[in-house]
C-alpha cells in the first residue's frame, strides 16, 4: 500500500515537471550576460561595448544602465569596480533612436567605426550621429527628451568629443544668438535629403552639410524686405526675419535672420559676400562681371513691367533705386520679377 502511495506521488510529481518544462519561456534579461564572442546576441538585443566585458542588452534600453557591471566583481557581481564608463548616467530607459529614413544611406554606413549623421547609424541604439564644433563626428546620446524637431530652437552641451545637443536624430544645432538664435537642421548630402524645396547647402563643418531653408514667397527688395508684414515673412520663428533672395540661383526667396559676420562688415551696399543673407535685408549678394570680380552687397529692387506695384509710390517701398540716379537692372540668368541696383 505504502509503495502504491509512493509510486502515485512521484507520477504525480512527473506530470507536474512535464507540464512545467511544457510551458516554459525563456526570460533573458536584459545585460544579463556577455557578448565578447565577436558580439553575437540573440534576437532583439544588441551588443553593447560600452560595459567591460560587452553585454547584450534588450532594444529600447539605455545600456548606460548597465555600466558599472564588470571589472574584478565579472560580468553579473555587484563588488567589481566598473567598466571604462562607470559613473554614467544610468536614469531611465531611453529607446533606440534609430535610423533616419533617406534614400542616400549607404549599406555599410559605419562599418569602420565611422558613424553617418544623414541616416543616424554606426552609434549605439540610444546615441545620435552628430559633428561637433571642430567639424569631427562624435556618438553621444542627445538631450533627455522631448527632443527638438526640425528647425525648432535648440541648445548645444558639452563640448570636443562630448559634444551634443538635443535635436533629434539626423538633426544638428546650429546658429548663433545674433541670428535667429540656434535651431535644428537636417544633414544631408544632396537636396534630395532635403524638404520642401530646400538646397543641401549649409556647412556643419568637417565637410558635412545641413538642408537650408525651404523656399517661400515673400518680397526681397529693399524698404521692404525687413518689414515683417510687408515682405510675407510674418509668422516665421521670429520677427527679426527678413525676404532674402537666394544667392544660389537667385529665382527663389526665403525668410531668415542676416547671417553673423566674421569680418567688421556689417552687410552694407558694396560690402563683401558669400550668401545674401551676408547683407542686410533688402540687399543680395551678387557680381554683376560674371565671376570676374568678388560678389558684393546690393539692392534689390524691382523690374519695371513685371505688373508689380508702382515704383513712384514711397509708402509702399517701390521707389526703386536710389533716388531714380540708376535703373533697376536684370539678373544674370535674368530673374523675372527682381533685379539690383547700381547705386545704394
Amino acid at each position: 500500500m505504502r509503495q502504491a502511495q509512493h509510486f502515485l506521488t512521484g507520477a504525480a510529481l512527473l506530470v507536474t515537471v512535464l507540464f512545467a518544462v511544457g510551458c516554459f519561456r525563456p526570460s533573458i534579461k536584459s545585460g544579463a550576460f556577455a557578448c565578447s564572442d565577436g558580439g553575437a546576441c540573440p534576437d532583439n538585443f544588441t551588443c553593447y561595448h560600452k560595459t567591460t566585458p560587452p553585454l547584450c542588452i534588450q532594444n529600447g534600453t539605455d545600456g548606460a544602465v548597465f555600466t558599472g557591471k564588470g571589472g574584478t566583481g565579472g560580468a553579473s557581481g555587484t563588488g567589481g569596480q566598473g567598466g571604462k564608463d562607470a559613473g554614467m548616467d544610468g536614469g531611465a530607459d531611453r529607446p533606440c533612436l534609430g535610423a533616419v529614413a533617406s534614400t542616400n544611406c549607404p549599406t555599410d554606413a559605419g562599418v569602420s567605426g565611422m558613424c553617418d549623421p544623414v541616416c543616424n547609424s554606426g552609434c549605439e541604439c540610444f546615441e545620435k550621429c552628430s559633428v561637433n564644433l571642430s567639424g569631427n563626428l562624435t556618438c553621444n546620446a542627445p538631450a533627455p527628451p522631448p527632443l527638438a524637431g526640425l528647425f525648432a530652437f535648440c541648445s548645444q552641451m558639452n563640448s570636443g568629443a562630448a559634444q551634443t545637443d538635443n535635436c533629434g536624430p539626423g538633426l544638428f544645432c546650429m546658429g548663433q544668438a545674433g541670428e535667429c538664435g540656434s535651431r535644428c537642421y537636417q544633414f544631408c548630402r544632396t537636396d534630395n535629403d532635403c524638404q520642401g524645396g530646400a538646397s543641401c547647402s549649409r556647412d556643419a563643418g568637417g565637410g558635412n552639410k545641413v538642408c537650408d531653408f525651404p523656399p517661400v514667397p515673400c518680397d526681397p527688395i529693399k524698404g521692404v524686405a525687413l518689414n515683417e508684414q510687408s515682405s510675407g515673412c510674418a509668422g516665421g520663428v521670429t520677427t527679426n526675419e527678413s525676404c532674402y533672395l537666394a544667392s544660389t540661383g537667385l529665382n527663389e526667396t526665403i525668410c531668415d535672420c542676416q547671417f553673423i559676420r566674421s569680418d567688421n562688415a556689417v552687410g552694407r551696399f558694396l560690402d563683401p559676400c558669400t550668401h545674401s543673407r551676408d547683407c542686410i535685408g533688402g540687399l543680395v549678394c551678387y557680381d554683376p562681371t560674371g565671376g570676374r570680380a568678388a560678389p558684393q552687397c546690393y539692392p534689390v529692387c524691382r523690374l519695371r513691367g513685371d505688373g508689380g506695384v508702382d515704383e513712384t509710390r514711397v509708402d509702399a517701398g517701390e521707389q526703386g533705386c536710389a533716388g531714380g540716379a540708376s535703373f533697376c537692372m536684370p539678373f544674370n540668368p535674368p530673374n523675372p520679377t527682381f533685379g539690383w541696383c547700381q547705386n545704394g
